[in-house]
């Protein structure tokens, strides 16, 4: 009878469940034949992933557990099938040879039970390790290939079974929350009459939009431009409800009820009103 000994668990506020999905866990070279000679069992689910050990095999685990030369780590790799992940994601950029990684050794028990393992309530910058460090402190060189080097995963995870004195067999959840992209969005209403006054509204009156010097977009087309003022989140399912209004001498109109939202794969970097450089989401509209 097989039962569960380790969970973990992603939580990404892109997604309208609040679970991360499109994610693989890989295990490396080491931890996978520690999953085969344990006869652990792991399944993918959504946001994470769950080990299960045989509960009729508990000793070939405990004999990896008792060897006084090394600790029982396991390690994994862990991916995006989703090509736009990063676009959505608040996530440091892994410059040069560091990467995001996470040790049990650092977890931080959460309200809900589960153990935390990034150095903050959200994943950030300073959970970025040098690729050479991680390495040394998981004692484990099949951790990163030299092709993972240059293409590197999202992050890696370290974890012990039994850590700080838990039973070996005692089912634990660790836990990582990512945060959604915010983006200054941006509205090109395409199609509208030169004189014509035209608005975006919020119509919860929570964002609102100024307006500023027509551009011009592909085609040589003249665009009416749209600005938020604030970094809006992405969000796969948005609640944001905006609506495109027409002013006219005798009366105010809404034209476009629901305006479309932004994107992950419509983001750019921007300077805006002289500031700093931005991420912003251009969102078209033809009128």
């Amino acid at each position: 009878m097989y039962k569960p000994i380790l969970r973990i668990v992603v939580r990404h506020g892109y997604y309208s469940n609040g679970s991360a999905r499109n994610l693989g866990f890989v295990p490396s070279e080491k931890t996978e034949k520690i999953i085969t000679g344990a006869g652990l069992i792991c399944k993918a689910e959504e946001g994470g992933i769950s080990l299960f050990y045989d509960e009729d095999k508990k000793e070939a685990l405990e004999l990896y557990a008792d060897d006084s030369h090394e600790e029982l780590r396991l390690c994994f790799k862990v991916r995006s099938t989703n090509p736009l992940f990063q676009n959505f994601t608040e996530m440091p950029v892994c410059k040069g040879e560091k990467l995001l990684f996470f040790d049990s050794r650092n977890r931080v028990e959460q309200p809900d039970g589960c153990y935390g393992l990034s150095s903050s309530q959200i994943v950030s910058g300073d959970d970025l390790v040098f690729i050479d460090d991680i390495e040394h402190l998981v004692t484990d060189n099949t951790i990163i290939t030299r092709r993972e080097r240059l293409i590197k995963p999202l992050f890696v995870l370290s974890i012990r079974l039994g850590e700080r004195g838990d039973a070996l067999f005692e089912p634990t959840t660790y836990c990582l929350v990512f945060e959604g992209r915010k983006t200054v969005w941006k509205y090109y209403l395409m199609g509208a009459e030169a004189g014509a006054d035209f608005s975006i509204v919020d119509v919860n009156n929570a964002i609102f939009f100024s307006r500023s010097d027509d551009g011009i977009v592909a085609g040589n087309r003249v665009a009416k431009i749209f600005t938020s003022g604030v970094a809006i989140p992405l969000m796969e399912r948005s609640p944001y409800h905006f609506q495109l209004k027409r002013t006219d001498a005798k009366m105010c109109r809404v034209v476009i009820k629901r305006l479309p939202v932004a994107s992950p794969d419509q983001i750019c970097s921007r300077v805006i009103n002289g500031n700093k450089a931005e991420d912003v989401s251009e969102i078209f509209i033809n009128y």
